[in-house]
């Protein structure tokens, strides 16, 4: 443990090193609070469920991401600044909800930050505790994703990345692959740290750029494939058995 502990602290990390990344995720996790809030709020919930749902929210990712690397106890819960972003969130849905209900496309543009730099965050901490790739890329996904899904549970509703038709879990993969190469470019001394950031910064463009064209152009995930009639084992089974009979009494005819 306190070998990782010490990777961790000893690679450089460009979210948790550079203020403008430090900046914007705390404003992704207390928007992602305020989305969780008003999801118990939409529902009357009391205000200690709203809080509740907010700190899940804003929380719930990073702390399966340190939970899943063997970071504890994780960051959400030594760092105050995550604690009482959470709390803030929480607090301005009780008071202020009627006016964060009209903010649905900020909420979303913020919503899809924090599902970029969550994901890019989540990659790159694994990466730093010298997780494979491919482990790499599933704690940055579960980052990205994880605090909704925690929201859903307690709210007991369908997660969003099963009932959002939408490009949400697909944003989340593509900026954690994409994390995965700047990264071993980073590590390999292809870049260096300045463009490490600033390639960083173009993930997170991609990735909300995607996931709001989703949302703005209806872009969804193809479902099952549509078929009139199922195949049936029985009928497959007669055909081969009348060839068979009828190559049988052709040989007998033959004969």
């Amino acid at each position: 443990m306190l070998l990782a502990a010490q990777i961790s602290i000893s690679t450089p990390m460009p979210l948790e090193s550079n203020w403008f990344f430090l900046i914007v995720e705390y404003l992704a996790t207390f928007f992602c609070g305020m989305i969780g809030g008003m999801a118990a709020c939409r529902r009357e919930f009391d205000s200690f469920s709203i809080m509740i749902a907010a700190w899940f929210t804003a929380l719930g990712g990073g702390t399966i991401r340190d939970v899943l690397i063997g970071c504890i106890p994780p960051t959400n819960l030594t760092n105050y600044w995550y604690l009482g972003i959470a709390i803030l969130a929480g607090l301005c849905v009780i008071f202020l909800h009627p006016e964060v209900e009209k903010l649905y496309w900020t909420n979303t543009i913020f919503d899809a930050l924090a599902l970029a730099l969550f994901a890019i965050d989540g990659t790159t901490k694994g990466l730093a505790y010298h997780m494979p790739a491919i482990t790499a890329i599933f704690v940055g996904v579960v980052t990205g994703v994880g605090g909704g899904v925690c929201r859903d549970v307690i709210l007991n509703e369908v997660p969003v990345i099963i009932r959002d038709k939408h490009l949400y879990l697909v944003p989340a993969i593509v900026a954690s692959i994409l994390t995965v190469f700047v990264c071993k470019a980073y590590i390999y001394n292809w870049i260096n740290f300045t463009s490490e950031i600033l390639l960083d910064i173009l993930i997170v463009i991609i990735t909300v750029t995607l996931r709001l064209l989703s949302v703005k152009l209806d872009w969804t995930m193809p479902g099952a494939v549509k078929r009139s009639q199922p195949l049936s084992l029985h009928s497959s089974r007669r055909v081969e058995k009348k060839s068979k009979k009828g190559s049988s009494r052709g040989l007998l005819h033959h004969k």
